[in-house]
């Protein structure tokens, strides 16, 4: 890179003051030139100059580009902002009107602690009060132009329907099951931006999103509306299989902001602990943003009192996050994902940044299929286990090191046999893999079905098979998919579900997968089994194992979770958790105490449990967790 002396920033005067780019390119478009401009986000237009925000992914952290402010003094770049700001600068004469923008890399002085977390405080407001927000998303490739155009005819034919099912989309030309589009798009929702923790915020308050993928745009709305439509219709296996069973993080991703933003123009709150749980599967360089990036949505911050802080540690922004929403005694749905006893990138990992075991590691959370959401609780039967009591909480962070927690509850049982782990999940590519998994997966059930055979009679009166069903699917079965109600024989299906698979695995593998991707229906079965089937399939939880209780009861819990914890209710708790004494943990790497201190295991879920039953059950008690 050419020499030169670093740019210096001037100071910006108050906290609603942000700097504007203008950028130009020499006439070799060899060199890069900015200019800033200073105003004020209090200013109200026309008087305010308008400006375009950019949203894109960081990427690496090399700076290997510059952008110059006179001859003699510039700044560095990554190749990411170094891309964009080229790309616009060549482009400006062309559509990208204004020609001011705001772009996170350069309009703050990165190695300014205190500017960033003034200026974090006001991106809300940079992205809201911006003209456009122009949503870099990369380079165009060989299908990026046909993923683009494929949105459009599907946003517009969906839109046509009005209410469309499965058959009315497959039925439009270009978008049939083997249709190259939904290959594209798939590849398309896998770009990095899609998983930015970031742009969750970027585009619920931004007014006018613009996705830009090399030369070709299209308005986020429709990609935004279609993902929605895709997940809500169960259209997610017209996209390509993997290995894990996943489908590209753009895809579900954009549903949520989607979501998010209806919601937001609709009037509604959306809350930080809404939206911590919503940006569970989202990325940030720095861990700190997986709380600061919502800032500009959530509703109550202020109330909160939580404030910007780019000198606190990893563990001190969680902690004090965590801290002060369950201070507001309104809700412990933070614990449901808090816990020594997950798993995180397939490893048992004690405590991540040395957080209390009460204390979600949002920076790395292993698996958002939790027992109980917040953000999607319309979608679920609502757990009740001890919510009718108020929850009685003290945190104590006297001694930063080692933060505690008192909690009022119940302590009911334990653990006393725990079955099994579950099998992989059966969406392999390779057919030749897929039935063998599947089979695995059928015998898994068979296997732990016998276990769960010597709890007759079960102790809430219902019949094993019951229990062991709803377990299965911890009695949450979406209910997007139509005609199922809340409280159905569970085990009725189950039965369809176990004969479905026995005909899965005397068939042509390919064959059952094309009649899948179809939309139709496997030889043998009418229409409304293979729905039962599906329905009850779309509830199975992948991570997680069973156990048994001392009184005879059925669960699932956390993987980590071992023989001897405890099963207790915290007030004001949707579920029942699983603890562990400190002194039965002090091998693991904790210090030895009294023996009065618990680490929180994680949630669970106990049928008979779940609408308040255990109330009755063992003996009130305080809990001091660590």
């Amino acid at each position: 890179m050419t020499s030169g002396v670093p740019f210096q920033y001037l100071p910006l005067e108050r906290a609603s003051d942000i700097r504007l780019l203008q950028i130009s390119l020499s006439p070799n478009s060899k060199r890069l030139y900015g200019k800033f401009t200073h105003v004020s986000l209090d200013v109200v237009p026309p008087l305010w100059v308008s400006y375009a925000a950019i949203s894109y992914y960081w990427g690496s952290a090399d700076m290997c580009d510059q952008i110059w402010f006179d001859e003699e003094h510039h700044l560095c770049l990554n190749s990411s902002a170094g891309t964009i700001l080229r790309s616009f600068a060549a482009h400006l004469d062309f559509e990208f009107e204004p020609c001011f923008l705001w772009i996170d890399a350069l309009c703050i002085n990165q190695n300014d602690n205190i500017e960033k977390g003034l200026q974090v405080r006001q991106m809300g407001r940079i992205y809201s009060s911006a003209l456009q927000v122009l949503a870099w998303i990369g380079d165009e490739s060989t299908d990026s132009d046909l993923a683009m155009d494929f949105v459009i005819i599907l946003y517009e034919s969906m839109t046509y329907f009005g209410t469309p099912t499965y058959s009315d989309v497959v039925s439009v030309p270009g978008c049939e099951h083997r249709s190259p589009g939904w290959k594209a798009l798939d590849t398309l929702l896998q770009r990095p931006w899609f998983s930015r923790t970031w742009i969750i915020q970027e585009v619920v308050v931004g007014t006018d999103i613009v996705l830009l993928c090399g030369q070709k745009a299209l308005n986020w709305r429709a990609l935004g509306f279609v993902s929605n439509m895709i997940v809500g219709m169960d259209l997610e296996k017209l996209l390509s299989f993997r290995q894990d069973g996943s489908f590209p993080d753009g895809l579900g991703g954009s549903a949520i902001i989607y979501q998010m933003k209806e919601l937001r123009e609709k009037g509604g709150s959306v809350t930080l602990e809404h939206a911590l749980f919503q940006g569970l599967d989202f990325n940030a360089t720095d861990p700190r943003d997986k709380v600061y990036a919502f800032f500009g949505i959530a509703t109550d911050i202020e109330a909160l009192g939580i404030d910007v802080n780019y000198n606190a540690t990893v563990k001190e922004v969680y902690t004090d996050a965590t801290t002060r929403i369950l201070n507001q005694g309104t809700s412990l749905s933070l614990l449901n994902a808090a816990g020594i006893g997950r798993y995180r990138n397939d490893k048992y990992t004690i405590i991540n940044h040395d957080l209390p075991s009460w204390a979600p590691d949002f920076s790395n959370f292993p698996d958002s299929n939790l027992l109980f959401i917040p953000a999607n609780s319309d979608n679920y039967k609502m757990p009740e286990a001890s919510e009718a009591k108020k929850s009685l909480i003290n945190i104590n962070s006297t001694n930063p090191d080692r933060v505690s927690m008192k909690i009022q509850g119940r302590s009911v049982s334990r653990v006393t046999a725990i079955y099994p782990s579950r099998p992989t999940a059966v969406y392999n590519s390779d057919l030749s893999k897929f039935q063998v998994e599947l089979k695995q997966r059928r015998d898994w059930i068979i296997e732990t079905m016998n276990y769960a055979s010597r709890l007759e009679p079960y102790p809430s009166g219902i019949p094993w098979r019951q229990a062991y069903s709803r377990t299965l699917v911890n009695n949450k079965l979406p209910l997007r998919i139509h005609g199922m109600p809340v409280e159905s024989p569970y085990w009725e299906h189950l039965d369809v579900f176990l004969k479905v698979l026995e005909n899965i695995l005397g068939a042509n593998a390919q064959e059952v997968r094309e009649i899948e991707m179809a939309g139709g229906v496997i030889e043998g079965f009418d229409e409304e089994t293979v729905e039962k089937t599906r329905k009850f399939a779309s509830g199975v939880s992948f991570r997680g194992r069973m156990f048994e209780t001392d009184n005879g009861y059925l669960g699932i819990g956390q993987e980590g979770m071992e023989v001897g914890d405890e099963v207790c209710l915290f007030y004001g708790g949707q579920t029942p958790f699983i603890i562990r004494r400190v002194t039965e943990y002090q091998n693991k790497g904790l210090n030895q105490t009294s023996g009065q201190e618990y680490v929180l295991v994680g949630d669970c879920y106990v049928d008979g449990w779940m609408d308040g039953e255990a109330m009755e059950m063992g003996e009130e008690k305080e809990f001091l967790l660590v």
